[in-house]
C-alpha cells in the first residue's frame, strides 16, 4: 500500500501538563508533502515516539489530502494519563425539615443572628537547637560539642473569614445527628506522554470548619444545641 501523502504544514503541540500531544495540519497545495513517516519524524524531534494509532494517522492524512479548504485540522497524536487531584472532606446532610411551629420564626431569627465565627487550629513546629558537650571516651581525650535539635508543637487559633451567605437551613434538637462526613480521597499520580510521573495537586488544608453549636464525633456531625442549622 502506497504511503498517504498530504501537502500542507504540520505542527505538534503539547499541553502544559504534558498529558496530550495534538497534531495540527493545515492543508496547502503549495507546501511540503507529508506521510506518516514524516509526521513520526516530526514527533521524534519533540522526544515523542511514533503515533500509537498508525491507521488513524493514515486516515487523518488522507482526509487532509482531500480537504477543499485550508482550515487547520487536528488529531490527538499521543495521550498520557492525567493525575487525579485529591478531593477534600464533604458532608452528606440529614433530611431535617424546619418544624411547622418554628417556620414562622425562621426569617427573623436568621436575620438577627450573629455572623458565624469560625476558628481554625493550626499546629506549628518550632525548632530548638542547643549545644551540648560530650565527654571523650577516655579521660585524656578532649570532649566535643554537638548540636541537639528538639521540636516544639505550638497550637495557633486562627479566625477564618467566611462567606455569611446561607445556602440551606435545617432544624435539629440537641444531640441530633445532622450529617455524615465523607472522608477525603487522596490524589493519584498520572503519566505524561513522555512516560514521566505527574504528581497530583497538593491536598488543601482547609478541611471542614464548624461554628458554635456544632460538634463532630468521628464522622458524625451533631447538633450541640437545639435550633436552626445554617449551612454555607
Amino acid at each position: 500500500m502506497a504511503a498517504v501523502l498530504a501537502k500542507g504544514n504540520a505542527t505538534i503541540s503539547i499541553d502544559s501538563r504534558e498529558t496530550e500531544a495534538i497534531l495540527v495540519f493545515t492543508p496547502d497545495p503549495d507546501a511540503s508533502g507529508w506521510d506518516p513517516a514524516a509526521i513520526n519524524k516530526l514527533a521524534s524531534e519533540k522526544q515523542l515516539g511514533a503515533c500509537a494509532d498508525a491507521k488513524g494517522l493514515e486516515t487523518f492524512l488522507a482526509k487532509a489530502a482531500r480537504a477543499k479548504t485550508t482550515d487547520p485540522m487536528e488529531m490527538i497524536f499521543a495521550r498520557g494519563i492525567p493525575p487525579e487531584d485529591p478531593v477534600g472532606e464533604k458532608i452528606t446532610w440529614e433530611t431535617l425539615a424546619v418544624p411547622g411551629d418554628m417556620a414562622p420564626f425562621q426569617e427573623d431569627t436568621l436575620r438577627t443572628a450573629e455572623a458565624p465565627k469560625i476558628v481554625r487550629i493550626k499546629v506549628e513546629k518550632i525548632k530548638h537547637e542547643t549545644t551540648v558537650k560530650k565527654l571523650g571516651a577516655l579521660a585524656f581525650i578532649p570532649g566535643k560539642e554537638e548540636t541537639a535539635v528538639t521540636w516544639e508543637k505550638k497550637q495557633i487559633r486562627e479566625e477564618v473569614n467566611v462567606n455569611p451567605k446561607v445556602l440551606d437551613v435545617k432544624y435539629a434538637d440537641k444531640g441530633k445527628k445532622i450529617g455524615t462526613v465523607v472522608p477525603p480521597v487522596p490524589g493519584k499520580p498520572g503519566k505524561s506522554i513522555f512516560g514521566r510521573q505527574i504528581p497530583p495537586a497538593a491536598a488543601g488544608d482547609d478541611g471542614l470548619l464548624f461554628g458554635k453549636g456544632i460538634t463532630r464525633e468521628k464522622n458524625d456531625i451533631l447538633a450541640g444545641i437545639s435550633g436552626y442549622v445554617r449551612i454555607g
